[in-house]
């Protein structure tokens, strides 16, 4: 069975946030393994500063170790900031998304989405994994994946997207690509395959092919 929607640039339904107010920044905390350049560049020193400081160190914590189903991550499992990319909707946007290293039983990917506005930052939780899919088309595919998941998953209310695999990267230049999204409820899992193509109407075709 397959399904097909074409993403949209809407920031919506988003899985998990936080706001925090404006406090004074600190050193750097020593789980960053990255450096402030790309933010500095993109949004000017104030910015990186806050994000390079401990302010959302807490909020970060609980972010990257919320239970999903069959997660092998507790409350004690360590963690390392390894990318940060500038992410503009509109050129006013001061947002970005924050890539982690969670060692729990087994290395995995962790990803945050960052937003400043009007000084509070917004902390939301992103897919697991390895997507390539940025936060608005990952929200379009969430819906069309969980359509999927209903028949292979039967009578269960309760889905969630447990991990995301890039199987074929898009080409240098940009391009298709095609991913492995597993989907886990009701104490069962399923594979999915999820393949974006983008479209020269823009967005990006989303379409989506259960496993065998």
């Amino acid at each position: 069975m397959s399904f097909f929607v074409r993403g949209s640039s809407a920031i919506s339904g988003v899985i998990a946030a936080a706001v925090l107010a404006a406090t004074p920044a600190a050193a750097k905390p020593d789980y960053i393994d990255v450096t402030p350049d790309a933010l500095r560049s993109a949004f000017g020193p104030a910015v990186a500063k806050r994000a390079f400081s401990d302010e959302l160190t807490e909020r970060r914590k609980a972010m990257l170790r919320d239970e999903l189903p069959g997660s092998p991550c507790d409350a004690h499992s360590k963690f390392a900031l390894v990318e940060t990319q500038p992410y503009k909707v509109d050129p006013k946007d001061v947002m970005w998304i924050e890539r982690y290293n969670v060692a729990c039983k087994e290395e995995v990917r962790r990803s945050l989405l960052i937003i400043d506005d009007g000084g509070k930052l917004k902390v939301i939780g992103l897919l697991p994994g390895t997507t390539g899919a940025d936060p608005n088309l990952q929200m379009d595919a969430v819906n069309i994946v969980s359509g999927a998941a209903v028949t292979r998953i039967p009578n269960c209310d309760n889905v969630s997207i447990s991990d995301t695999e890039m199987l074929e990267p898009p080409p240098a230049g940009g391009g298709p690509w095609k991913e492995r999204w597993t989907v886990s409820g009701c104490e069962k899992s399923d594979a999915i395959d999820v393949n974006f193509t983008p479209s020269a109407q823009g967005g990006t075709d989303v379409y989506v092919v259960a496993t065998k």
